[in-house]
């Protein structure tokens, strides 16, 4: 039996549900510290990962270091913060792609899992550090969150979203994509952080989920060379 966070009502598993994991990390573009990183997501038991700001040099070490972990596997390098990368233990229904027309990759994937398909959706706008930038980066959320919305399966949306809950673009999102918010009764657990030395930073990589998925543990993993710190979440679908 599980407690889930704002109930108290236990919850249990069934013995026909499978518990996945997963895991959305921004490794930082200019980070070199490709075996940490491999290492952590090895020893994380993770059934996917997704991965932001990843390189080519990112690309390749990560194929060479986890491909005996991973079977399946899409990567997107660029030279700039717009590289993606998405590991799964599972096979896909619908291999990933990026959604066309939109200002930042944007990953989509249907996986074929035990309990049936889930749709990952991996996001990274443009930081809202400018005003053409914030139009930017609240255009794409609003796009997905439509794109979303007509989804027939199941659906996960992670990333570095570059906007904290309490912004109303990131409401909006949740609301026009119906999705709730993993870390919705965790307590505050902030992921970014531009000076590691300081214990502030904030809450701006998340992890959302449609019906049909629960979330059961949300955690948050060390800075390996990165200003980010990953997500890692565990869910069942159909929990009832």
């Amino acid at each position: 039996y599980l407690k889930l966070p704002g109930s108290n009502k236990p919850i249990e598993i069934r013995a026909d549900q499978v518990i996945y994991r997963l895991m959305s990390y921004n490794i930082k573009a200019g980070n070199i510290r490709y075996t940490d990183v491999a290492d952590y997501i090895a020893g994380s038991n993770v059934d996917f990962v997704l991965l932001l700001e990843t390189d080519k040099p990112w690309s390749d070490e990560m194929d060479f270091e986890l491909r005996d972990h991973f079977p399946h596997r899409f990567t997107e390098p660029k030279s700039n913060w717009q590289g993606i990368t998405f590991y799964s233990k599972h096979p896909w229904k619908t291999a990933p792609r990026l959604i066309e027309g939109l200002s930042s990759p944007t990953l989509t994937v249907e996986l074929e899992l035990a309990n049936g398909v889930v749709r990952l959706v991996g996001v990274h706008p443009v930081p809202p550090i400018r005003p053409a930038l914030s139009k930017s980066r609240n255009d794409l959320l609003s796009m997905v969150a439509r794109n979303v919305s007509k989804n027939k399966y199941p659906t996960i949306v992670a990333g570095d979203f570059n906007a904290t809950p309490w912004s109303p673009h990131f409401r909006d999102f949740a609301s026009v994509a119906d999705l709730s918010d993993s870390a919705r009764g965790r307590g505050l657990q902030n992921t970014w952080n531009r000076y590691p030395i300081f214990v502030t930073g904030l809450p701006i990589d998340h992890v959302l989920t449609s019906t049909g998925i629960t979330v059961l543990t949300r955690k948050i993993g060390p800075q390996i060379g990165s200003d980010h710190r990953p997500v890692v979440v565990d869910f069942v679908l159909d929990m009832k």
